[in-house]
């Protein structure tokens, strides 16, 4: 489903995709040849132990990260969304940094909360305090932004549940008065689709969509 994930991700504008994973899987299942079919230019990073947590996992690219833009995403959604229209909205003037939303009030989500004026002045894991959860797609407008956020919430010791995520590292930036923007794409299983959890698989490949995201 890898591959799923990243045709589904892929802009029409000029990228390149990086990608951490644990050096077992790659020996195991032959991903770097993969990877580099499915994503021509790519990048492998491999690690040798499951971290603190996901934004400690993408620190450890940060000699891939610049001063450019930069999009980190989970590997087990489908959005059905055209990826192009959400990059376009970090593209706007004054833009710092643009969370992917959905609807829902599961506390296994993150979820952001938001000022008179749209943007995003609150990012929490696991507690519901609005409409708007993450759906695992977080962009910064420079990725020197990100680590400088994220070096300094691990130093701050600032953990959920034992673990560094990558969400709360907006709060650092937004104490910083970065302006974060948001784009909702609709609900889980009608605008986002697990892919991570053999029941969500399995609801996804059942639904119309799956059929435009796995051609036969």
């Amino acid at each position: 489903m890898i591959k799923v994930v990243i045709d589904n991700l892929r802009p029409n504008r000029p990228h390149r995709f990086v990608f951490i994973c644990q050096r077992e899987h790659v020996s195991a299942y032959g991903l770097e040849e993969k990877l580099e079919l499915w994503a021509p230019g790519c990048t492998v990073v491999q690690i040798d132990a499951v971290t603190e947590g996901a934004a400690c996992t993408v620190l450890l690219a940060r000699d891939h990260i610049g001063d450019g833009p930069l999009m980190i995403a989970n590997s087990d959604q489908y959005i059905d969304e055209s990826i192009d229209a959400y990059l376009e909205v970090g593209d706007r003037p004054g833009v710092d940094g643009l969370i992917m939303t959905m609807t829902a009030d599961d506390p296994k989500w993150s979820f952001v909360g938001l000022d008179a004026e749209g943007w995003v002045n609150r990012v929490v894991e696991k507690q519901v305090i609005s409409s708007e959860a993450t759906v695992g797609i977080y962009n910064f407008a420079r990725g020197t932004d990100f680590v400088r956020g994220a070096e300094r919430m691990i130093a701050e010791e600032k953990r959920v549940n034992g673990e560094f995520y990558v969400a709360p590292v907006y709060e650092e930036l937004i104490a910083d008065g970065a302006h974060i923007a948001i784009m909702n794409i609709g609900r889980e299983a009608d605008g986002m689709y697990g892919l991570g959890v053999p029941a969500d698989l399995d609801l996804f490949l059942s639904l119309p969509v799956s059929q435009r995201a796995v051609p036969a």
